[in-house]
């Protein structure tokens, strides 16, 4: 009977134990399961990061690349459309031409720096996705390794198998396939030496061994994906990721990332720069052409310096948003010399002298070269300000006196802002304690490396005290080992909070060591085993009931899972329950010491802070006066400093083939993160760059390319400033002010063409028309010229400022215009009347019949058929209108359908010239025709296109009195068109070959 019960007592318990095995492995099958899932989520993310990252520099280089763009756009409309009409001195097109030639050679350096910086971003994310953050897939082993079978329960010995419930924890045995024993054997722990002797353990950073794999051939054993951006602990399949404090800091994706961006940021930063510099030369050669236009061309000094400070002004607001480091009066200094060349040119202009009709005349600008030097003065400062930094530190070499530099890096590279240091109170604190603040932060961090290593030797013995068999331990071992795990959780926990406090580089590993729950000692790697500082030490002692009320000592055998009396334990190391309690009391007395610390530094702080505020305030005068004028005297202490140090940076040898102008950094100049610097040693730099890791440093060729460009830009205003200074002292010169009257065609010569006058040399000419032959019109009637060069009768009777219109005639009358038919003039009728708008009296008229499809400016795009052209000399101005008419309508039907005549237009005259007179006008199609005094001036209705030449009469030649365009065969070519001129005595008739307008 007592066999079948103790036979049904084990079937019980290997049933019970058997679905305790079932329970206990569904449970790991999912939590790996959910591990591996987080896994894959977490490297989702970081897929998500780089492109996050690729995409924060290719954005910006595409907003860079389209402003480029436009204001190229700009630079050409300005060189092909926006040229100057008036007669500008040379030294104002040279500022203007130069600023515009410079906008356009940094805009275009800045869009071919944006493509570089896009594509090379890019490019390296790509490979960044596709070759070293790829989803951790599991492998075949990882599977393996989760698989469970029955058959394994019947591995785990009788004792497993037939444990009693709630005595002892029940720990399963991972069976694992023959490639996983191969691979923990491939990297398993190392030799130890025997043991020589009792000795003590060594106390040891445990954040530097603690699961720490040697290698990546055990994260390749166990499956893990990606292995040159996992760390060694993510590697392992117990890991916690819910848990671990890893997931705010920067990845090694990012790291890796940091150290790719060297190869593009440059390039990304000094393409903000080029940007900078070509919208100033663009706001530089607004200004020269505002000049040009209000005081050379129409002279409104008042508008014209309105707009150079406009324009200059916003010069200075766009070096406020583009430069830091500098005081407000400093960047005003530097922008100082991009504004005198404006003001100085202006000024040169409106005080310059001028003719009568308000021309400026040929004279000397003795100030002109100092407008060349300012611009030249002012390249240097800027290029000075450009200057690259963070060649010590092995950073990215960027101008950080750019502001954009300040956020180019989200990681904090380029951190340090120097306008944020504009408080009296925080430079004075800045200036006193930071000996005294480097000093406690030191003790901090040495505090902080010791209480994690003792941190790290408390777990580490404790683990294994948790890991001894219960049967070993009595019930008062048991409840003090609880009391120390609560002690540990604690204490980690304080000492934790702590390190998250100080906030300072390199406290991350230490972090890290802290476990919330406390593995097991079979849980740990092999790797993790042989780090272990308490390896090999007995555990006890224990004693062990051996009958008649006698006890025996024994230790337990952690590494071998055996029992060890006492008289063979000479030479081993001995780890005791009471050793353990020592080594978590000291744990704990240095976390007391580093919240003392912390505490006494908060206060040493807050202290400073008060007495610096109220030295401050006791220091600062009460009234506003006194205020004001202590601060301008603080001001002018140091204005300038910033100014000074930009010509301090030194030019260090060439850094090996690379000519590389890179400064050695100031006393004054702040220190960036260490952790961005390029180490060729680095797995993922040397996975990316091979052989090449050594030469991977920073990119200088964007700032040698705009040194370069601007040392060229620097020379050509030298050259031209030059030129300019030898011209003023009168010994040396090129350059010509080209006036109006010289800037079309040449002048045109003149060809007398041989007629026979009636009556000679006493033949009066007062008119002349083209539009039905050659008709001149004298006091004593009107002749028509032939072929032979004859001039015969036409009509007996003289009209006074005639002009022909096919077989019709028009001339000017009192208040109006008057018109005949060629036959009503013959035969002596009276003609029609068509008064002028006004009463106005018009002293020579000109008129002619075009399609109305031809002026849509005058008539409108509506209107079909014919129209009349009418123009006329008044004595002040030229009016122009235009009579509407219809399809098939002669001259004569559209005067009889008007009711008068109102002007809609006047042809511009210079005051000057309408002062002089007009000697005759003509209309030619669209075109009218005015021969003024000394040349001949045309413009086009339908267009804004007009023409100017000049006039060279022979000798004999009196006033003209007509002229027109005649169809001739011996014309030039189909540029030009023959112009027939009447003189009023002599009389002569003169032929010229003008171009087409």
């Amino acid at each position: 009977m007592a066999v079948l019960s103790a036979a049904y007592g084990a079937s019980a318990l290997f049933g019970f134990n058997r679905e305790n095995f079932e329970f206990d492995k569904k449970q790991t099958l999912r939590r790996e399961t959910f591990r591996l899932e987080m896994q894959l989520k977490r490297f989702a993310l970081f897929r998500d990061d780089v492109r996050d990252l690729v995409k924060l520099t290719v954005d910006r280089m595409d907003v860079y690349h389209l402003l480029g763009a436009l204001f190229m756009k700009f630079c050409i409309i300005v060189f092909c459309k926006g040229r100057i009409q008036a007669s500008a001195p040379p030294f104002i097109l040279q500022l203007f031409q130069l600023s515009n030639a410079c906008a356009f050679m940094y805009l275009l350096l800045a869009v071919w720096l944006s493509m570089h910086a896009s594509i090379a971003s890019h490019s390296f994310g790509v490979k960044m996705l596709t070759r070293f953050v790829r989803l951790p897939i599991p492998t075949q082993n990882q599977i393996t390794s989760l698989q469970a079978k029955l058959i394994d329960f019947e591995k785990q010995g009788v004792a497993q198998m037939l444990r009693m419930p709630f005595q002892d924890h029940q720990e399963w045995e991972q069976v694992r396939g023959e490639k996983m024993k191969a691979a923990a054997a491939a990297s398993g722990p190392p030799e130890t030496p025997e043991a020589k002797g009792p000795k003590i353990p060594k106390l040891v950073g445990g954040s530097k061994t603690m699961g720490q794999v040697s290698g990546l051939r055990a994260a390749a054993a166990v499956g893990a994906t990606s292995s040159l951006l996992l760390d060694s602990q993510e590697t392992q399949p117990f890991e916690d990721l819910l848990t671990s404090s890893r997931g705010a800091m920067p990845e090694r994706h990012v790291q890796l990332f940091r150290k790719l961006q060297f190869k593009w940021q440059c390039y990304d930063a000094y393409c903000r720069v080029c940007l900078g510099l070509g919208l100033n030369h663009i706001l530089q050669a607004l200004t020269y052409y505002c000049i040009c236009h209000t005081l050379v061309e129409n002279q409104m000094p008042t508008l014209g310096f309105a707009l150079v400070v406009l324009f200059q002004t916003a010069t200075i607001f766009v070096a406020f948003l583009d430069l830091a480091g500098l005081q407000h009066r400093e960047i005003i200094a530097v922008q100082v010399a991009s504004i005198a060349p404006g003001v100085v040119a202006a000024l040169e202009v409106s005080l310059s002298s001028r003719d009568s009709e308000g021309k400026l005349l040929t004279q000397d600008f003795w100030f002109s070269p100092v407008s060349f030097l300012c611009h030249a003065v002012w390249l240097e400062l800027w290029l000075r300000i450009a200057w690259p930094s963070g060649a010590e530190e092995k950073l990215a070499q960027l101008p950080r006196r750019f502001r954009q530099v300040l956020f180019l890096d989200p990681f904090g590279d380029c951190f340090w802002d120097p306008n944020q240091m504009g408080f009296s109170w925080f430079e004075a604190l800045d200036s006193e304690k930071d000996t005294e603040q480097a000093a406690a932060l030191q003790a901090a961090h040495d505090a902080a490396g010791t209480t994690t290593s003792q941190l790290a030797m408390a777990q580490c013995a404790l683990r294994r005290w948790q890991s001894v068999p219960s049967w070993c331990c009595s019930a008062q071992q048991r409840s003090e080992l609880a009391r120390l795990e609560e002690r540990r959780t604690k204490c980690g926990g304080a000492i934790r909070t702590e390190l998250e406090r100080c906030g300072r580089p390199g406290l991350e590993s230490m972090m890290d060591i802290f476990e919330r729950t406390l593995r097991r000692w079979q849980r740990l790697t092999p790797e993790e085993q042989a780090s272990d500082p308490f390896a090999n030490c007995l555990l006890g002692p224990f004693e062990q009931d051996t009958g008649g009320g006698k006890t025996s000592c024994f230790y337990y055998d952690l590494e071998n899972e055996r029992t060890v009396f006492s008289e063979t334990t000479q030479g081993l190391l001995v780890l005791s329950l009471p050793a353990l309690v020592e080594l978590m009391k000291d744990c704990e007395m240095q976390a007391e010491n580093l919240v003392e610390l912390r505490i006494l530094r908060d206060l040493t702080v807050a202290r400073k802070n008060q007495e610096v505020r109220a030295r401050v305030r006791a220091a600062r005068p009460r009234s506003l006066r006194q205020r004001v004028q202590t601060r301008l005297k603080e001001d002018s202490t140091r204005f300038g400093t910033n100014l000074v140090g930009l010509f301090n940076q030194k030019r260090p040898a060439k850094h090996g083939h690379s000519w590389a102008p890179l400064p050695e950094g100031d006393a004054d100049e702040p220190q960036f993160a260490r952790a961005s610097s390029v180490d060729s040693q680095d797995l993922t730099l040397r996975a990316v760059a091979g052989k090449h890791a050594a030469d991977f440093v920073p990119e200088r060729l964007p700032w040698q390319i705009l040194c370069r460009l601007t040392r060229m830009c620097q020379l050509t205003w030298f050259m031209c400033g030059l030129m300019t200074l030898l011209k003023e002292l009168g010994m040396y010169q090129v350059d010509f002010q080209l006036h109006a009257a010289r800037q079309l065609t040449e002048s045109l010569r003149l060809q007398e063409l041989p007629v026979h006058w009636p009556n000679g040399s006493f033949f009066v000419a007062d008119g002349l028309s083209c539009s039905s032959g050659l008709v001149i019109s004298s006091p004593t009637g009107l002749f028509l010229g032939s072929e032979e060069g004859r001039l015969e009768l036409l009509a007996p009777r003289a009209v006074p400022g005639l002009a022909m219109l096919g077989e019709d005639l028009l001339a000017p009358a009192r208040g109006g215009l008057q018109f005949w038919s060629l036959r009503d003039l013959q035969q002596g009728l009276a003609g029609e009347y068509l008064p002028l708008d006004g009463g106005a009296d018009w002293k020579m008229v000109a008129g002619g019949l075009v399609e109305c499809q031809e002026v849509p400016p005058l008539v409108g795009t509506s209107r079909e058929g014919r129209c009349l052209l009418l123009a006329g000399w008044d004595g002040e101005m030229l009016p122009v209108a235009v009579l509407p008419g219809c399809a098939g309508c002669g001259a004569r039907q559209l005067l009889r359908a008007a009711k008068e005549v109102r002007p809609s237009l006047a042809a511009p005259l210079p005051p000057a010239e309408s002062a002089q007179g007009v000697q005759a006008i003509h209309i030619e199609g669209t075109q009218l025709w005015a021969l003024l005094s000394g040349h001949l001036q045309a413009w086009d209705l339908a267009s804004p296109r007009s023409g100017r030449w000049v006039l060279h009469w022979p000798a004999e030649a009196l006033p003209v009195v007509g002229i027109c365009f005649t169809s001739c065969s011996e014309m030039e070519g189909p540029d030009v068109q023959p112009l027939l001129l009447l003189s009023r005595q002599g009389p002569s008739l003169l032929r010229a070959s003008v171009p087409r307008i």
